[in-house]
């Protein structure tokens, strides 16, 4: 029994020895703005503006919305027009959803214009 606790306790001793050891991180903060360090690709904008065009065969409501359920923008449609509208949405949202008559059409963000044709 006490070679087993012995064993044991050994085995504990051994694994807790091989750990990683870390390496520090630099956590001075600057003092000014001048001392920040940027990439020169970053992108400082949190918005980025969309040209949604519309047609659709029925009027109704149709809504802008991510795919987690944040509703963006609602509009009503009158059948036999086109509508076009400019959007700014949060450059974090890649993926929106727009519904019209209980349909729904999901598309990523990819192009500055963006298309939807309901013909239901």
């Amino acid at each position: 029994m006490k070679k087993i606790l012995i064993l044991s306790l050994l085995a504990i001793i051994s694994l807790s020895s091989c750990m990683k050891e870390r390496t520090p991180v630099d956590t001075t903060t600057p003092a000014t703005m001048n001392q920040l360090v940027v990439p020169t690709n970053f992108n400082w904008k949190t918005a980025h503006q969309y040209e949604f065009h519309f047609s659709a065969a029925f009027n109704g409501l149709i809504e802008i919305r991510s795919t987690e359920g944040v509703v963006f923008h609602k509009v009503n449609y009158v059948a036999g027009n086109s509508l076009t509208l400019k959007l700014s949405l949060p450059t974090y949202v890649k993926t929106i959803q727009v519904t019209h008559m209980g349909r729904i059409i999901e598309k990523q963000l990819d192009d500055n214009q963006l298309d939807f044709t309901f013909d239901q």
